[in-house]
């Protein structure tokens, strides 16, 4: 499914001008050929920050706390947003994998993360690189608390994937890619993902600004 294919329905309003797909696009490509098939579509890849901050938009209007509404600012009807949230948090659908735009890199001794990648010279570079900022610093299940870079910052007490509280966290490690999937074992923020790695199941949550 390409951008000339996709209608207002099929996004959900992240922000006022930021929308992002309802299933993920794309599958089957690697991170760096998903960058360049997102760009020749006029999209781009979600930072774990904007993807984190649509689950959890998701979650709360699956319980009712919110209205999401959609690329044509219609409202999305609650049984459609735990439609949604089922896919995004359990094996429900077929679950969900998608890309996420963060790659980790050591600089002077110090785990950095790139991202807003674009274009230049027709080679792929990030417009962001950021000192990693302070998060959990290892593998296990974390609370749905995140620092501005969308990465966990909160270790979960019980260690037990507890729907829509938690999610299980791989943390990032030098040279590795963010990405984010759900399915039997629950729902999962991987930033130690090959960027080299691709599947049929893996594509990725467009973004596209309006």
């Amino acid at each position: 499914m390409s951008n000339k294919q996709l209608k207002g329905e099929d996004y959900i309003r992240v922000s006022e001008d930021t929308l992002i797909t309802r299933r993920e696009i794309l599958k089957g490509k690697t991170w760096n050929k998903n960058h360049f098939a997102l760009a020749e579509e006029g999209l781009f890849m979600p930072p774990p920050n904007l993807f984190m901050l649509h689950y959890s938009k998701v979650r709360d209007a699956a319980q009712g706390k919110l209205i999401l509404y959609d690329g044509n600012k219609d409202a999305i009807l609650r049984v459609e947003a735990e439609d949604i949230w089922n896919s995004l948090s359990s094996q429900y659908r077929g679950g969900c994998w998608t890309w996420l735009d963060a790659k980790f890199k050591k600089i002077n001794g110090v785990l950095h993360i790139n991202y807003n990648h674009g274009f230049v010279d027709g080679e792929l570079q990030p417009q962001k690189t950021e000192k990693l900022e302070d998060c959990v610093n290892e593998d296990c299940f974390v609370d749905l608390i995140f620092n501005n870079q969308g990465l966990p910052i909160q270790k979960s007490k019980k260690q037990k994937y507890q729907q829509g509280n938690n999610i299980y966290f791989y943390h990032p490690k030098n040279g590795s890619v963010a990405r984010f999937f759900a399915g039997l074992g629950g729902a999962v923020l991987d930033c130690y993902g090959d960027p080299g790695d691709s599947g049929p199941a893996i594509g990725v949550f467009a973004v596209c600004k309006r």
